[in-house]
Formats: C-alpha cells, structure tokens, sequence
C-alpha cells in the first residue's frame, strides 16, 4: 500500500472513530433527558413536554454517526450460515459484491439526506411538537453519517480487490476479514 493510501486510511479511520464517539456520547444526555423526566413526571407530577423531541434527535445522530465506526469494526448483523461454506475466493468475490451494492444504496442516502438537510436549513423547519425545534441540526447527522459509511466501505472495496488480486496468483484468496462466530 502507498505512503497516500496509508495516509488515506488513517484519515477515514480517525472520521470514523471522532464522529462513532460522538454518536455514542449522545448516549448520555438521551439518559439524563429520560431519567429527569421519569423523576418528573411520577414524582412531581411535571414531565418536560420537551424531552421526547430532544431525544428522537439524540437518537438519530447516535445511529447515523455511529454507522461507519460499526461497519468498520464488523458491528453490523452478518449470517454466516452459507457464507463460511463458500471458498476463500468466491467469499471475496462475494464481498466485492456486496461492497458495491452497499456503496450504491449509501451513496443515494447521502444524496437524499444531504438534500432534504439543505430544505430544513433553507425553509427554517421545525418540529410538529411542544418546543418547534429547528429540525436541520439533526437531520445534518444523517449525510455526514452516510458519507462516512461510504468511505469505509469503499475502504472495505479496495482491501477486498487488492486481495483477490494479490493472491490469485499463489492460488490461495486471504480474506482481509472475516470474524467467524
């Protein structure tokens, strides 16, 4: 690998890595949200009208943000039943595949959440609910998310086809990586 394919990937690795932790830590005010409005409304009788709202955002930029960083530490749901009987070659093929099909749905997604941010911002959308929150602060975690997502699998693309290719000449396909379980 090249000192800039190198450089590149340690650049979307640490993306990944800044905005998965970002996700995660919306984690902790959905809690504090939730857990203060509990105490509130069985105790003092006074929910806050606000908290549900505030933490369908909070929600949104924990899974959008955390996409890539998930993905990239193999996170996501895989069945292994058919896959692990196929051959070390035709399971990288396959992995290429997949990679592509991936790539194309997410890249439409950045394209589509990146257009509909862009209309909250420009019309001032706000929420249907008690505090009419501007809505585009949330929705903006949704192509960031999906544009990360994209790297790492074209990340993921390029180490499969450089390995299908490396190896096809000793007759033997190393997969970069296959957690089995």
């Amino acid at each position: 690998m090249s000192k800039i394919a190198r450089q590149l990937k340690s650049a979307i690795n640490w993306l990944y890595t800044a905005f998965g932790f970002v996700g995660a830590v919306t984690v902790i005010p959905m809690t504090a949200i939730i857990m203060v409005d509990v105490i509130g409304r069985y105790f003092f009788n006074a929910p806050i009208i606000w908290s549900l709202e505030i933490n369908q955002y909070l929600l949104v930029s924990c899974v959008f943000l955390g996409l890539a960083y998930t993905e990239a530490h193999e996170g996501h749901v895989r069945v292994f039943f058919v896959y692990n009987r196929l051959s070390p070659k035709v399971r990288t093929i396959l992995d290429i595949v997949v990679r592509l099909l991936i790539l194309s749905l997410f890249v439409r997604l950045t394209q589509e959440t990146a257009s509909m941010t862009m209309h909250a911002m420009q019309t001032g959308e706000v929420a249907v609910a008690p505090a009419e929150t501007p809505s585009w602060p949330s929705q903006i975690t949704m192509p960031v998310g999906c544009f990360l997502m994209c790297l790492v699998v074209v990340s993921d693309f390029c180490k499969y086809v450089r390995s299908l290719f490396q190896n096809t000449t000793s007759g033997q396909v190393e997969v970069p990586h296959v957690r089995q379980s």
